[in-house]
């Protein structure tokens, strides 16, 4: 298991946050050191918020819990 706790506040609004998030290995995978750095590459990819939403949709990602996802909500606000 990890876990990564962020705390901050949003620049523009001033708004404090606190982000936690926890993973747990459930399948392991071995690649050489040339796929790896293949890989980075390959998904080096800068997304907006709308678009980061929409990859989550397209792909099946399970949502947010409403808590955490109202306090994101609020980072983005303008």
């Amino acid at each position: 298991m990890s876990q990564l706790t962020n705390i901050g506040r949003h620049r523009h609004s001033g708004i404090e946050y606190l982000i936690q998030v926890q993973s747990f290995a459930t399948d392991f995978a071995y690649i050489d050191k040339k796929d790896y750095k293949q890989l980075r590459q390959d998904n080096k990819v800068e997304m907006n918020i709308e678009e980061l939403r929409r990859f989550e949709e397209n792909n099946n990602i399970p949502p947010l819990a409403p808590n955490i996802k109202e306090q994101i909500n609020k980072l983005f606000e303008q």
